[in-house]
Parts: structure tokens; C-alpha cells; sequence
């Protein structure tokens, strides 16, 4: 990325590439409740173990552009390579055409990290 304005202000950032290789390995269980008008009810739990098998650290270079010599550098170190992964969802089944849906999802025991995802959703065929 290069920024435009004076020469003594734009910062010149080096591309920079990370890669990732992630495993999981669990089971998934899932429930479908039959409701009276039609509508179908599921509910999901999906657990895993998650292990992250590059061991490599991510670099970014940063320098101001025409002062190469006035740049720094930022290594973070991939923490915490095994994980583990919890997932739940709903879905209501409102009829063939019609279906409203929730997830959430996290991943626990991840040294130097948090996460917490989630999602709604609302499907029309037609």
C-alpha cells in the first residue's frame, strides 16, 4: 500500500503474506423437532478439536516512502495452535419455501486469543 500527499507523510507498507493450515477433528449432533403447523425445528451442536499446524510468525514492514532507512518492522508470533471449537445452531423450517436460522460459534482454551461468531439468517426459494 502507498499513500499519496507530502513525501514526508506517506507511509509505504510492504506486502506482506500469512498462511494458515487448520485441522479440525469432533463430531456434530442434530436434533429435528416436528412441530404442529408444519414447521420443522432443528437444533445443531457442532464440537471440535482445532489445531493450527504453520508455526510461523507474521511480518509487516513499515516504512515512510523515499526514507527507507526510517522504517519499522512488527513480527507477531501465532499464539495458541489448539482449540477448542463449539458451534450452535437453530433452524425453523416455517414452511417449504420459508426457513429463519442462528449459529453461533467460539473457540475456548486458545492461548493470547478470543472469538465469538455468530450469524442470522433468512432463506426464500421462490
Amino acid at each position: 500500500m502507498n499513500e499519496s500527499g507530502p513525501l514526508a507523510t506517506r507511509l509505504d507498507i510492504s506486502a506482506s503474506r500469512f498462511n494458515s493450515l487448520v485441522s479440525s477433528l469432533g463430531f456434530n449432533v442434530g436434533v429435528d423437532l416436528f412441530m404442529k403447523n408444519e414447521a420443522d425445528l432443528r437444533a445443531d451442536l457442532q464440537v471440535s478439536w482445532d489445531h493450527e499446524w504453520q508455526d510461523k510468525d507474521a511480518i509487516l514492514d513499515v516504512n515512510f516512502s523515499g526514507y527507507p532507512q526510517a522504517g519499522v518492522s512488527s513480527r507477531n508470533k501465532v499464539r495458541g495452535r489448539d482449540s477448542l471449537g463449539l458451534q450452535a445452531g437453530l433452524a425453523y423450517q416455517v414452511n417449504e419455501n420459508l426457513s429463519l436460522g442462528a449459529n453461533i460459534s467460539s473457540q475456548f482454551f486458545r492461548a493470547g486469543q478470543n472469538s465469538l461468531a455468530g450469524n442470522v439468517s433468512l432463506n426464500w426459494q421462490f
